[in-house]
C-alpha cells in the first residue's frame, strides 16, 4: 500500500519574509496596531515588495499546481497571496513566534487550497415574526434558505464575524418590530481567478423569495432587515467581509405579527419555489401582468415612507395588474369579489369593500384631502392586502401548472364576466383555482 503523500512542507523563503516584516513593522513601532489587506493601500504593500526574500517566497506560494487553477497565474494573484500571508501575521506584540506564525498560515493556506469553492454566506434580522408552538428552529426553506434564533455561538459556527453579529444585535435593537429571530442563506461558487476576492451576495435573491412565500403563504407583516455577507475561509485571500445588501433599515409602519405554523411553513416552501420558477422561466403565460402584481404586493411591506396610504395605493396597484386592463372601478369590485367571495354574504362584502378602497386610492393619487369616513376605511387597509394575497396565491399556482385549464390569459380577458354570472360554473372555477374548498 503506498504513502500518503506528505503536505508541502512550509517555505523557508516564506518564513524569512515573514521574519522581514516583523522586523520592518517593528522599526515603526506600530506592530500591535498595523494590520491590512492585500493591494488596498499602495504604499503599505512598497514596505513588504521590496524585502529581500519577497520575490523568492511568491514563487514557492505559485509553485503549489493547484494555485493556478483556483486562484490565478503568479502574475495575476502572487501579490495578493504572499501579500495576505505578511498581513495575516499582524497585530502582534512581538517579533517572538513568528516561524511558527507563519507554518501555522501555511497549513491553513493548504487546507483551503484542497476546497474547490468558495462558500458565500448572508444572514439578516427577521421582524414581526412570531413561530407557533409546534414549529421550531432552524427551519429550512428552499435554495439553502434557513431561518435560525439569533444565536451569537451559532451564528459564529457559521463563520459570522464579531463585527457583522455587532452590526446585527445594533439593527436588531435600533428598529421596531423586532423578534428573536434571523434568515440566513448560503450558496457555492467553484473557485477561480474570476472571483478570487469578489463577493457574491445573490443569496439575497433567494431570502427575497422566501421572504415573498411566507408573504403569499398567510397574514402578517414579515420584514427581513439588511443583510450583511461573508465568505468564510481557513485563510483569507483577502476577500471583503461584511458585506451590505438590501433590506429594511428603518422602521416600518407595518406592526401585525406573522405567526408561522406547520401549515404556513408548508405553503411557504412551495411557494417560494413557485416564485423561483416565475423567476426563472417567466410570466408569459400568467394571468394579467403578474410580475407587476406581485411587486406592488410585495411594496406593501417594504415601502419607506410606509403608511396605510401607501400601502392601499400598491394593493389596489396590484390588483390592477392582473384583473383590469382598462375596466373601470365597478368591474374590478365586481371581479374581485366573485372570484374570492365564499357566499352571497362575503361577496357582497368585498364588492363595497374594493369600491370604498379604490375611491380612496384615487383621492391619495389625487392629492385629495381624505375625509373622516375615508379615514375610518383606511385602517382596514390590511383586509384589502388579505384579498390581494389570495388572489396572488391562485394567480401564482396557475401561471406554474403544467395541467390543461380553460382558465388561460384569454379566458380572464374575455370569459371571465360571463363565468361569474353562472353560479355552477363560478363554483368550479374557484374550486379548480383553489380559492374554494370542493
Amino acid at each position: 500500500m503506498s504513502a500518503m503523500p506528505s503536505r508541502p512542507a512550509t517555505p523557508p523563503t516564506l518564513i524569512a519574509l515573514g521574519r522581514e516584516a516583523a522586523e520592518v513593522v517593528a522599526s515603526t513601532q506600530e506592530m500591535t496596531t498595523f494590520r491590512g489587506a492585500a493591494l488596498f493601500n499602495p504604499a503599505r504593500d512598497s514596505i513588504f515588495l521590496s524585502l529581500p526574500s519577497y520575490d523568492a517566497a511568491k514563487d514557492a506560494i505559485c509553485a503549489i499546481p493547484l494555485v493556478a487553477n483556483r486562484y490565478g497565474t503568479k502574475d495575476a494573484a502572487g501579490d495578493r497571496l504572499t501579500l495576505q500571508f505578511v498581513y495575516q501575521l499582524f497585530p502582534r506584540t512581538s517579533r517572538l513566534g513568528v516561524s511558527e506564525d507563519v507554518r501555522r498560515l501555511w497549513r491553513r493556506f493548504l487546507a483551503e487550497l484542497k476546497v474547490p469553492d468558495w462558500v458565500y454566506r448572508g444572514v439578516a434580522n427577521l421582524r414581526n415574526l412570531a413561530l407557533d408552538a409546534n414549529v421550531s428552529v432552524p427551519l429550512h426553506l428552499g435554495e439553502d434558505v434557513t431561518i435560525r434564533g439569533r444565536s451569537p455561538d451559532e451564528l459564529r459556527s457559521l463563520g459570522f464575524s464579531d463585527a457583522t453579529l455587532d452590526a446585527l444585535i445594533e439593527d436588531w435593537s435600533q428598529v421596531g418590530g423586532t423578534s428573536p429571530y434571523v434568515i440566513c442563506v448560503e450558496h457555492s461558487r467553484p473557485k477561480s481567478a474570476d472571483n478570487l476576492i469578489r463577493g457574491d451576495a445573490t443569496g439575497f435573491v433567494a431570502a427575497r423569495r422566501a421572504i415573498s412565500g411566507l408573504r403569499l403563504a398567510g397574514p402578517g407583516d414579515i420584514i427581513m432587515g439588511p443583510m450583511w455577507f461573508i465568505r468564510p475561509a481557513k485563510f483569507n485571500v483577502g476577500s471583503g467581509y461584511g458585506a451590505l445588501r438590501g433590506g429594511s433599515t428603518l422602521p416600518s409602519a407595518a406592526t401585525s405579527e406573522y405567526l408561522l405554523t406547520k401549515t404556513a411553513l408548508r405553503e411557504a416552501r412551495s411557494l417560494q419555489a413557485d416564485v423561483q420558477y416565475l423567476d426563472n422561466h417567466g410570466y408569459a403565460n400568467a394571468v394579467g401582468n403578474l410580475d407587476v402584481a406581485l411587486q406592488s404586493f410585495l411594496l406593501t411591506y417594504e415601502r419607506i415612507p410606509g403608511g396605510a396610504d401607501f400601502q392601499l395605493v400598491d394593493t389596489i396597484t396590484a390588483a390592477e395588474a392582473v384583473l383590469s386592463e382598462g375596466i373601470n372601478t365597478f368591474k374590478l369590485a365586481f371581479r374581485m369579489a366573485g372570484l374570492l367571495g365564499r357566499s352571497d354574504a362575503e361577496r357582497v362584502h368585498i364588492f363595497q369593500d374594493i369600491m370604498r378602497f379604490y375611491k380612496i386610492r384615487n383621492s391619495i393619487v389625487h392629492g385629495d384631502r381624505l375625509k373622516d369616513a375615508q379615514l375610518q376605511t383606511l385602517t382596514r387597509v390590511g383586509d384589502g392586502r388579505e384579498y390581494m394575497r389570495r388572489l396572488l396565491v391562485a394567480f401564482v399556482r396557475l401561471a406554474v401548472s403544467s395541467s390543461p385549464t380553460r382558465y388561460t390569459k384569454q379566458f380572464f380577458r374575455e370569459d371571465l364576466d360571463t363565468e361569474l354570472q353562472d353560479q355552477r360554473a363560478r363554483r368550479r372555477m374557484l374550486q379548480n383555482l383553489g380559492l374554494m374548498r370542493r
